[in-house]
């Protein structure tokens, strides 16, 4: 591409830049990854085509998690571990402890031992109960 039709180029793009439209996910695609399309993702679960192993959960994933953990539990979130009724996070504020019993999703098997950011892997604690399992294994133990 030659200097003066970059520069048309750039100057039209400047003129009418394109617009974007944020429009809300209605669904969410999930499938497994077999041997032949990917060896070595064998069972890796994918959103829209990319591997979430070790990945943190997207805020739909964390609604839906928390919408499930409600439906349980008669409308209310409760931790899994010590089934403590939880309250909705607030905004973190410098200096401010948040309650104990503030809502967290937690990942079962933790993304740091390759546990994938999805929902099935998800999973409500309190903020206590959150902070002790830390990053260890749903046993309770933490692997080698």
């Amino acid at each position: 591409m030659t200097l003066p039709a970059l520069i048309l180029l750039l100057a039209s793009l400047a003129a009418s830049p394109p617009t974007v439209e944020v429009v809300p996910a209605t669904s969410l695609t999930i499938e497994t990854v077999s041997a032949p399309e990917a060896p070595g993702l064998v069972g890796q679960e994918t959103i829209a085509g990319k591997v979430r192993t070790g990945k943190s959960f997207t805020r739909q994933q964390k609604q839906v998690i928390k919408q499930k953990n409600a439906q349980e539990n008669e409308g209310k979130t409760r931790c899994e571990n010590c089934d403590i009724e939880t309250v909705p996070a607030k905004k973190h504020e410098k200096g401010v402890t948040p309650p104990p019993n503030e809502t967290q999703v937690d990942h079962k098997v933790p993304k740091s031992k390759g546990g994938a950011g999805e929902v099935e892997n998800g999973q409500v604690l309190c903020r206590d109960c959150n902070l002790k399992k830390g990053n260890k294994e749903p046993s309770g133990e933490e692997s080698p």
